[in-house]
């Protein structure tokens, strides 16, 4: 689409305007989710939710009618302003699964979402320019044919008015324990990051007592907040390698890439309950039991004195949400560069792949994924634990990212084989880190801050993947013109940069940065 705009005045640049209008969508993401957040914990998480999936199949549509860098720019922005149902459809899960069973319900929200990444991009790969592909079906001059990308966006759309249907039948999990209380409970929390402080006066009307259950903050949940930033770390190497991959991919085998068209490419492809004087102390010895009335009373009187701590200074939360951010920069720049790679001359260490080349590639990287994330993925939880599996797949990633550029140099059956295997493995163990650090987040707040957490998380992992596309973009145009460089050349930079960000996010899933909010 970029190269048909004719907006870039060098081959080596698409992947520079390609890289922004990827992060046109997480930036939109990320002014709004925190919004989405309070609102699914005041209102409920299906509005929101079907509020989301309206403007997906809205401006979807729209984006496939854009004929301008602008117009691409600016449909993917609201977007991803629009949409804030992911924060929520991961509150949901939790919520509507026994806790011996959450990791499975997120390993699903993680499929769900993995199996969009490759199934997206393929169906783009098979049903981009149509009229060019399918001739004897589509006239130039038809809607298509005027059209070139249209039709993928259209078809995903219609997934979407499927879907928007079939959630008008999904059940409200949020619940009101105290009338107009139980909805206000992210809005307070976020509040009290003011460390302003309800008095008792104020906790009180008429002469009578009230029982209230401590709201604790989120930002100052570190279980949650660490969890989230190591989530982060891992979506940030994925995004870079999704871009570095599809540039590395159509990039000429002279410079180190496949020489793949995009149909190739397409194969390849996926607390504190105890009071507000302790704090810190008392958010580490927190558990999900609220205190009963009797725990309240004083003397024959009833008091609600618990001081509601700031979601900023939760650092259980906090931790988690900046390591979630670095997986997710990971991931976003992968995504942009992997296309990139994929479609990029061989000249230039590509892959030359058409965009149904890429199509095929993705498509066999989902099958892959589904089967691990469904039958294999619970057990390794149950066995392990979710963050150990997370530690595991990333230290894993390094070398999978790493052998990229060296597939490039394979041909025919070979490269076929190795190129498929490679992206099967690495769309699994980002599904793996990913879901980890969700359960994590889940886990480190009480339902009724649930959807504002996940809402903060989605801010930013929106911000760190807002960058990785226009970051992965960049630095693989800067490799592709670094072809006879001694050390590292060409596409074995990029791919190395991807695994530098994995590393960071490795190194942050351990204390005493990561924290994990203890039950």
């Amino acid at each position: 689409m970029i190269r048909d705009t004719h907006i870039a005045k060098r081959e080596e640049d698409i992947g520079f305007y390609a890289g922004f209008v990827g992060s046109a969508f997480m930036f939109g993401r990320a002014s709004t989710s925190v919004l989405w957040g309070m609102i699914a914990d005041r209102y409920g998480r299906k509005p929101v939710i079907i509020f989301g999936t309206i403007a997906l199949v809205l401006f979807n549509t729209l984006f496939g009618f854009s004929t301008s860098f602008w117009m691409a720019f600016t449909t993917r922005f609201l977007l991803g302003s629009l949409n804030g149902a992911l924060g929520p459809i991961r509150a949901y899960a939790s919520e509507i699964s026994r806790p011996e069973h959450q990791a499975l319900a997120l390993s699903l929200v993680s499929l769900a979402r993995g199996i969009g990444l490759i199934i997206g991009p393929a169906i783009g790969g098979f049903l981009a320019m149509p009229a060019e592909k399918y001739p004897d079906l589509i006239s130039k001059d038809s809607l298509f044919g005027r059209f070139p990308y249209l039709l993928p966006c259209l078809t995903i759309s219609m997934l979407g008015l499927v879907v928007l249907v079939a959630c008008f039948w999904l059940p409200e999990t949020l619940h009101r324990n105290h009338g107009n209380n139980g909805g206000d409970d992210s809005y307070e929390a976020l509040e009290a990051s003011s460390n302003i402080d309800k008095t008792e006066a104020d906790l009180l009307g008429d002469g009578q007592s009230h029982l209230a259950s401590k709201k604790k903050s989120l930002w100052k949940n570190w279980p949650l907040m660490s969890s989230i930033i190591v989530y982060c770390i891992f979506s940030l190497n994925d995004m870079a390698y999704t871009e570095i991959f599809s540039l590395w991919a159509v990039s000429p085998r002279k410079l180190g890439g496949l020489s793949f068209s995009t149909d190739d490419e397409t194969l390849h492809r996926n607390h504190g309950n105890n009071g507000g004087d302790d704090s810190y102390e008392a958010l580490e010895a927190s558990s999900n039991i609220d205190k009963t009335e009797a725990d309240l009373l004083g003397d024959g009187q009833s008091h609600l004195a618990s001081k509601k701590k700031s979601l900023w200074k939760n650092w259980p939360l906090m931790s988690s949400i900046i390591v979630y951010c670095i997986f997710s920069l990971n991931d976003m720049a992968y995504t942009e560069i992997f296309s990139l790679w994929a479609v990029s001359p061989r000249k230039l260490g590509g892959l030359s792949f058409s965009t149904d080349d890429v199509g095929v590639v993705l498509a066999i990287s989902g099958a892959g994924l589904f089967t691990f994330q469904t039958l294999l993925y619970p057990m390794a939880v149950r066995l392990l634990g979710p963050l150990v599996v997370s530690r595991i797949t990333a230290v894993l990633t390094i070398p999978v990212q790493q052998s990229f550029p060296f597939i490039a140099m394979l041909s025919g059956i070979s490269l076929s084989i190795v190129l498929n295997f490679a992206s099967i493995l690495k769309n699994v163990f980002s599904i793996c880190i990913v879901t980890g650090l969700i359960v994590l987040q889940n886990n480190a707040v009480d339902q009724h801050q649930r959807a504002a957490a996940n809402g903060i998380a989605m801010t930013g992992m929106s911000i760190f993947k807002a960058f990785g596309p226009a970051m992965g973009g960049t630095l693989f145009s800067w490799a592709e013109k670094r072809q006879g460089a001694s050390f590292l050349p060409g596409t074995h930079m990029i791919f190395f940069l991807l695994n530098v960000i994995t590393v960071i996010g490795l190194i942050t899933t351990y204390e005493p940065f990561l924290v994990i909010r203890a039950d």
